[in-house]
């Protein structure tokens, strides 16, 4: 069964609308630094003493740690949402960021979906990007009026909630 097909244009289209849905030619995603810039994280410790976990200064009550990989996921799912990183004007006025954020602009497609292995880190995830795009994305539509898109976040273990 078919889900999917890509169709190539005569223009040659084919890795810009990749492009939109995996980030590069090459790589899946955004790359991590400007993520990391753009969403105000900084290193706060270790994974089972390997991995950096990281924390946001833009979410200061959340004491969760993140991966790179959560970081980049969410920084995805923000740019597919609303075609760049939101966050409040005065950490974005700061040149590093600003250019963090010019970096990763992106093709809109209004959302998409989080999967991967079990254990892999999905729910924090989902849940730094609800928070972003709660806390500091513009909620109204090209003409000005309110638009509140539904969201649909499942969380079944309830420890994953207790960080935030």
């Amino acid at each position: 069964m078919k889900l999917f097909t890509l169709q190539i244009d005569s223009s040659g289209r084919y890795h810009e609308i990749k492009t939109a849905f995996t980030g590069s030619k090459n790589q899946t995603g955004p790359l991590v630094d400007p993520c990391m810039v753009a969403m105000g994280m900084v290193t706060s410790g270790k994974h089972r003493d390997y991995f950096d976990t990281s924390r946001s200064t833009l979410l200061p009550d959340c004491s969760f740690e993140f991966l790179d990989s959560q970081i980049n996921g969410a920084a995805y799912m923000l740019q597919r949402t609303h075609g760049t990183i939101p966050v409040p004007s005065a950490h974005s006025n700061n040149s590093v960021t600003a250019a963090a954020i010019r970096q990763l602009k992106s093709v809109k497609t209004f959302g998409g979906v989080i999967v991967d292995e079990p254990g892999f880190g999905k729910t924090p995830l989902a849940l730094l990007f609800a928070s972003y795009h709660a806390l500091f994305a513009s909620h109204m539509d090209e003409t000005g009026a309110a638009s509140h898109r539904p969201m649909l976040l499942v969380v079944l273990p309830s420890a994953v909630i207790s960080p935030w």
